[in-house]
């Protein structure tokens, strides 16, 4: 009984996190509009910065999993 209660909340959890976000969205672009937004990046490659790379070192990896669970 209780795992029937919890999915039948589900959908309404759902739709309480959409307006939750679509109220968020909403404030920013609210206090955002009429502003640019502008970044900077400075990258610093000349050899006085640079380092060795270690003889060890074969490779560097970045993974992600994702598990679906249904």
């Amino acid at each position: 009984m209780g795992v029937q209660r919890q999915v039948a909340r589900a959908p309404a959890l759902l739709h309480a996190l959409a307006v939750v976000c679509a109220v968020c969205w909403a404030l920013s672009a609210r206090y955002v509009e009429g502003q640019s937004q502008t970044g900077q990046l400075r990258v610093d490659a000349s050899l006085q910065n640079a380092r060795k790379i270690p003889d060890k070192m074969f490779g560097i990896f970045f993974e992600v999993r994702v598990r679906l669970q249904s």
